[in-house]
């Protein structure tokens, strides 16, 4: 059983990681959409993400939402443990 479980964790725990990944890559699109400087403000600093959802969030919410999905993929295969 405690086979059963890991095994089932570790897939859910992959798929989170793809679904992180879909999100984060549609997030980048949208920000590189909106202007070149959106993109790279987006990559390189730390904060602009947050401001980039704050400002544009008919652009950002789907991906940001797509990104929590992802996280809590994650976060429930680290439950099953």
């Amino acid at each position: 059983m405690d086979e059963f479980f890991l095994r089932a964790s570790l897939v859910t725990m992959i798929f989170g990681f793809l679904v992180i990944t879909i999100g984060s890559i549609w997030f980048y699109v949208e920000a590189f959409k909106e202007g070149i400087g959106w993109f790279l403000a987006c990559l390189f600093l730390p904060f602009a993400p947050i401001v980039f959802l704050f400002m544009k969030p008919e652009k950002a919410f789907w991906p940001t939402a797509i990104i929590f999905l992802g996280v809590f993929f994650f976060f429930m295969a680290r439950l099953m443990i």
